[in-house]
């Protein structure tokens, strides 16, 4: 079992000894250790990943508005410890050329657009088509806004499903609803369907989803048959699809 996306850290966040705990009670092997929101030194993180490199690799963030940050992104570039590096939302209008830089120096581009994807899928699919290739992963299904009806706004990820270099991360989902997230239930599936499960990858987004009980619950929600979702499926949403995406392109 693979989390492609658990925030750890000393500050903000719980430190690796909570995070292996989450793991080690849902049975997870490796994780993916993504920098929080204004947190711009990566070497927690790195010296994590260093240490074990082969449960962990990392997602570094960068502050854009630095003058340093063309030296920043090639120092994640040239750590071992990073696959990725994180763009929130801000981050992409404020400064376009920095996801363009980033994918020239190999790193995939972790999205994350807290207010969903409403008014932004047009500038997103010119940076889809214009990194070469290079890995998008859109994380927490794009953040879906639900109204007060339960229904999901329409400009949402499955517009993306078209571009085979974008990734999205089943997680999150309990910022949008509560567990069990049924109201997310026929998006998800319909994500899946859209991107086929090679290209969904599972993250537990420790510890903003709970406790190391909720983490466990969060992956077993997904590793049952509730979702419908088939045993070669749930291998790919909840392994394969994170080992080739994150780990193999250290």
């Amino acid at each position: 079992m693979i989390d492609s996306y658990s925030h750890c850290g000393t500050e903000k966040f719980e430190p690796l000894e909570q995070v292996l705990e989450a793991m080690d009670g849902a049975g997870v092997d490796r994780a993916v250790l993504v920098q929080h929101l204004g947190q711009f030194d990566n070497s927690y993180i790195e010296g994590v990943v260093a240490s074990d490199p082969d449960r962990f690799i990392g997602v570094g963030l960068v502050d854009v508005a630095s003058p340093n940050w063309k030296s920043d992104l090639k120092k994640l570039s040239d750590s071992k410890s990073f696959c990725g590096v994180r763009f929130p939302a801000d981050a992409l209008e404020e400064n376009p050329e920095a996801p363009l830089v980033a994918a020239e120096l190999g790193l995939n581009l972790v999205l994350y657009f807290a207010d969903g994807l409403s008014g932004k899928l047009r500038d997103l699919r010119d940076l889809v088509c214009s990194v070469g290739g290079r890995t998008v992963v859109v994380t927490h299904l794009g953040c879906p806004q639900i109204d007060r009806e339960g229904n999901i706004n329409s400009e949402n990820v499955l517009a993306l499903a078209e571009y085979e270099n974008v990734v999205v991360t089943l997680s999150g989902q309990g910022m949008f609803c509560a567990y069990p997230h049924l109201l997310l239930l026929d998006f998800v599936r319909s994500v899946v369907e859209k991107f086929t499960a090679n290209r969904v990858m599972w993250g537990s987004n420790f510890p903003v989803c709970g406790d190391r009980d909720a983490y466990a619950l969060d992956l077993e929600l997904v590793s049952s048959d509730s979702l419908g979702f088939d045993q070669s499926q749930i291998t790919q949403i909840t392994e394969s699809t994170a080992r080739r995406v994150m780990f193999e392109n250290r």
